[in-house]
Formats: structure tokens, C-alpha cells, sequence
């Protein structure tokens, strides 16, 4: 059987070392129906004069650093006609030869799938599986454990997840007309793919046979002198995901949790209190384009929130990730509280079914 044509698209920044690389591994793949579009975002590096040395690629340039939100956006309008998939990579990353064969094959029986991700391995611990919390997220839009960490799972299984990381990201060409909003630039893009889709009624899942390496924290201490702007931009675009994709009772039946997260998350991390207070400063002054954007993904709900929430978890934020005792201890109390007012007000979460996804 003739195999679908895939898009495959890399964003590129200053990443000669990783790009090139990467590019390298698409090479030695299984498949031979697919096109590598990489999307450069003005690199001063070299990399971008490396690149235009290749013949095997589609190379756009941006001209500047546009965000990996647009630029994969870019990307995906320079897709191939023919192209069935589209499929976005991080160029930080290595694929096995098998990865892109076995990540669009669920799509072939499954119409109700609307997108899928690789199983996500540490590149240097090639054996670690350090991205099992990929998948999920508190009802609050904070990252949680509740997805695949404690579930065993086999080259078999297809788990559901909430969302598909960026990292590794495919979906039906058909389906999307861009992946990303251009305002997200970066962090919480891949959530509100995935939330689009599930509005729609389709299924994310996790194919565990595709497999990547990727970089990981290497490539985030290449841009620790932009960490304020990060967090920023992170504390926005969940805020943002919340107010343009929930509905309003939905909104006002998480504020409270939402108004006693921010509080602690500012009193355990107050170097970056004022970040985040220009993140809400933001999302107060642009009523309108927060607006504007919840009636455009409001038009595609066929779901309630009822069937998203079961794929969160009901805390504030993980326990793990508070080094302090007194914190920890602080916050473990009002995770329980946050569980009990959850089942109070009908916010029944995926520690509240006692199946396995």
C-alpha cells in the first residue's frame, strides 16, 4: 500500500548543533513519502548559511525570531499539497528510523484521532523515559503528573492524553488549518492545538513504538538570559487557554482554585512576581483580543468541558516540584482541599475514575 505523504517541520534558531543533526536522522528513516520544511527564525549562528547549502530540505526564512508558534505556522502553510500529515519536530531531537512510520499508522483505522505524539526519550539517558509527565495538565493549566507516569504501558497501548507536545506532534493535514495562534509565540501553543481538537470531539494519544531522543534541558540553558520573557509568555498563554476555551461556568467555578494558585505560586517564587504580574497586566488590558479569540474556538465546541476535565488532574500544582517542607506541607493541604471543592462543584477530574486511559 502507497504510504500517505507527510510534512515534516522543524523550527530553527541559532541551533546549528542540534538542526543539522536532526535533519540527519530524518534521513535514515523507514519512509520515503515525506518533505522536511524547516522554518529558520533568524539565526546568527551559521546555521542558517548551512542550511541553505542543502538541497534535501525546504528552507523559509522568517527574516526574524517570529516565535515558534508562527513559525511552525509558516511551516505548515508551505506544506506539499499531497501531504496527508503534518507532523511538527523539535530540532533538538533525534528520531529512530521506525518513528515516523509508526506514528501516523494509528490514524489509518482510527477516525476519531486528531492528533498523536512519539514517546519522548532523554538523548543522553536513551534508556530513560524523563517525559512521562507529558500528556496532561491541572484543570488550572499547570503541568501535572496525573498522565502516563504511573501507568504501565506497552508498545501496545495507545494511552489517551489531554494534549500532544509540540515536541513531537502529528496531525491530519484536513483537520487544521494552522496548528498554533501566532500571538502564543512559545509555551502553551501545543495545548491549544490539542484543546481545539478536543472541542471537536477528537482523541489525543501517545504512540509508544515512535520513539525520539530529545535535547531537553540543553536547550533551555541556551536561552536562561530570556527567562523573565519565558515566564512571562507562560503565565499568559495559560491564562489565555483558560479564558478563551472554557466555558463561562466553567471560569467561574475555577476562580477561586485559580485566585489561591497564583497567590502561592507568587509566594513560593516571588523573583518573578512582576513577570507574572505583566502576564495578568496583559491579559486585563486586551479584553477584546481575548475575546476575539474565544468566539473563534467557541465555534468549534461539540463537547461539554464535562468530557475535558476528565483528562486534568484537580491540583494546584505537583507536590515534587516544591523543594521547601513547609511549603510542601502547605501546599499538599490545599491540593486536598482543591480535590474536595472539586467534587463539590461537579469538576470530576482523572483522578476521580477509577479506569485506566
Amino acid at each position: 500500500m502507497k504510504e500517505p505523504f507527510v510534512s515534516i517541520i522543524l523550527v530553527n534558531f541559532n541551533g546549528l548543533k542540534y538542526t543539522i543533526p536532526c535533519i540527519e536522522s530524518l534521513k535514515r528513516m523507514e519512509y520515503s513519502q515525506y518533505e522536511i520544511i524547516v522554518v529558520d527564525n533568524g539565526s546568527k549562528d551559521g546555521s542558517l548559511e548551512a542550511l541553505r547549502k542543502r538541497h534535501d530540505i525546504i528552507l523559509t526564512e522568517a527574516g526574524s525570531n517570529v516565535g515558534f508558534a508562527k513559525a511552525n505556522n509558516i511551516g505548515a502553510a508551505q506544506s506539499n499539497k499531497k501531504a496527508e500529515y503534518i507532523v511538527l519536530l523539535n530540532n533538538d531531537t533525534m528520531v529512530t528510523p521506525s518513528w515516523l512510520r509508526t506514528l501516523i499508522a494509528p490514524f489509518k483505522n482510527d477516525k476519531t484521532l486528531g492528533a498523536v505524539m512519539a514517546k519522548i526519550h532523554n538523548k543522553y539517558e536513551k534508556n530513560e523515559y524523563r517525559f512521562e509527565g507529558y500528556g496532561t495538565m491541572t484543570a488550572l493549566g499547570y503541568f501535572s503528573y496525573a498522565g502516563l507516569r504511573n501507568e504501565k504501558i506497552t508498545d501496545k497501548d495507545l494511552p489517551e492524553l489531554f494534549y500532544a507536545s509540540g515536541c513531537t506532534l502529528a496531525y491530519p493535514k484536513k483537520l487544521v488549518s494552522k496548528p498554533f495562534d501566532d500571538d502564543y509565540f512559545i509555551y502553551a501553543e501545543d495545548t491549544y492545538c490539542s484543546w481545539l481538537l478536543r472541542l471537536q470531539g477528537y482523541h489525543i494519544k501517545l504512540v509508544p513504538k515512535s520513539i525520539v531522543y530529545h535535547e531537553g534541558s540543553a536547550v533551555v540553558k541556551d536561552f536562561r538570559q530570556m527567562s523573565a520573557f519565558f515566564t512571562y509568555l507562560g503565565e499568559r498563554n495559560r491564562i489565555m487557554n483558560m479564558m478563551i476555551f472554557y466555558s463561562w461556568w466553567s471560569q467561574i467555578r475555577l476562580l477561586p482554585l485559580g485566585l489561591i494558585a497564583a497567590a502561592l505560586n507568587n509566594l513560593y517564587d516571588p523573583k518573578n512576581f512582576f513577570n507574572r504580574l505583566r502576564a495578568y497586566g496583559w491579559i486585563l488590558a486586551h479584553p477584546l483580543v481575548i475575546g476575539k479569540k474565544r468566539r473563534y474556538v467557541q465555534r468549534f465546541r461539540k463537547i461539554s468541558d464535562r468530557q475535558i476535565f476528565k483528562y486534568m488532574s484537580y491540583k494546584l500544582f505537583e507536590e515534587e516540584h516544591v523543594s521547601s517542607g513547609l511549603f510542601k506541607k502547605m501546599l499538599q493541604a490545599l491540593n486536598s482541599f482543591a480535590y474536595g471543592y472539586c467534587k463539590l462543584m461537579g469538576i470530576k477530574t482523572k483522578e476521580m475514575y477509577s479506569f485506566k486511559w
